[in-house]
């Protein structure tokens, strides 16, 4: 799969769209087709490097926290969502800048039907 990845802590020069592999949900967790993901200052100051620590990351990774797409398969122990579900929302840890992410589920709603991936 293909992702925007940060290769090194600083500006947007840093980042590099780079094949990789395609990631597994574990328990309680879904994959999710990414539509629609979100660019916004959490992202910005990770990258830069300033919530580094916080989040014990460093480059390589790949930004994002919010997203919007379809669940693609899930992982034990996942409930109320399943293959084919249209789906938005957050994840604990970065990663919604790549074509596949993999999400909580308790932290993915159903998108309504009346919105567009990107709304």
């Amino acid at each position: 799969m293909k992702a925007a990845v940060t290769e090194a802590f600083g500006g947007i020069d840093r980042i590099v769209v780079r094949d990789l592999s395609k990631p597994t949900p574990g328990p309680g967790e879904v994959l999710v087709s990414v539509k629609a993901a979100a660019m916004n200052p959490l992202d910005c100051k990770l990258r830069e490097g300033t919530f580094r620590l916080i989040f014990r990351v460093k480059p390589p990774f790949v930004l994002g926290f919010d997203l919007a797409g379809e669940a693609v398969a899930v992982g034990p122990g996942v409930t109320r969502l399943r293959p084919g579900d249209a789906v938005f929302g957050t994840m604990a840890r970065p990663g919604a800048h790549g074509e596949l992410a993999v999400a909580g589920e308790d932290l993915l709603l159903p998108k309504p039907v009346r919105l567009s991936f990107e709304e």
